[in-house]
């Protein structure tokens, strides 16, 4: 019998409707306060950092507000222990090999075969780890807040509110869906696709860890490594 004491939650699609727009619209509010002290070389490392601090705001506020005591649910059913930090991992380790360095790999080989130059992607990312100035606040951003921001939301509050009325698998596929695309990037349609194949089919993955193992600890370990290995790459100059 599938085990969900401790592990389901009450939260709907609007609560993430609301939380995503609140985030919105405390990051716009924070980004114009500090925009009137911070050079824009700065504000390209504050910047995301900022969003995506708002964005967590918004959800653990609107989520505490509207469902408190539910937070906790997240951790699983069970005190997550070796065993699931291993199978946190593991899995990163297995989704950067096969989709960092697989999917995207095939995806260049078919461009060039087409005859079709692809353009750099996550160029302003690449540009703040690589600026000794800035370097750490980036680093900061892509190893840690980032990763804990978007599994809060993406898994622990959007996959659990789509599980309830879709099912499981095809809030696994809408969430990884919408996951990939808010990997946008204005301006580079190509480099967004290209980023689109390995970030669709990794938050499809994180929601399938999650539903599985039933603990929002594994894909946060997953996410935090397949991060860590791509900016290894990035600092290596091998991506």
């Amino acid at each position: 019998m599938e085990r969900t004491a401790g592990w389901e939650v009450p939260w709907t699609w609007a609560d993430a409707a609301v939380a995503f727009l609140a985030g919105i619209l405390l990051a716009e509010l924070t980004r114009q306060l500090l925009a009137l002290g911070l050079t824009p070389d700065l504000w390209r490392a504050v910047g995301p950092l900022v969003g995506s601090l708002a964005l967590l705001l918004a959800v653990l506020g609107w989520v505490g507000l509207r469902h408190p005591g539910t937070l906790a649910r997240l951790a699983g059913p069970d005190p997550p222990g070796a065993r699931v930090v291993l199978l946190g991992l593991g899995h990163g380790l297995v989704a950067f090999l096969v989709l960092n360095l697989g999917f995207a790999q095939v995806f260049t080989y078919l461009a060039r075969l087409l005859g079709i130059e692809l353009p750099p992607v996550q160029e302003t990312v690449r540009e703040v780890i690589t600026d000794p100035d800035i370097a750490i606040v980036g680093m900061l951003y892509v190893v840690l807040v980032a990763v804990v921001v978007e599994e809060v939301f993406f898994r622990g509050l959007l996959f659990q509110a789509l599980r309830r009325p879709l099912g499981p698998w095809p809030a696994i596929g809408l969430s990884g869906l919408l996951f990939g695309l808010a990997h946008y990037q204005a301006g580079n349609p190509l480099g967004w696709l290209y980023t689109f194949v390995v970030m669709f089919p990794f938050g499809v993955y994180l929601a399938w860890t999650f539903n599985r193992y039933r603990t929002l600890v594994v894909p946060l370990l997953m996410h935090l490594l397949f991060n860590v290995l791509a900016l290894v790459t990035i600092l290596r100059g091998w991506g």
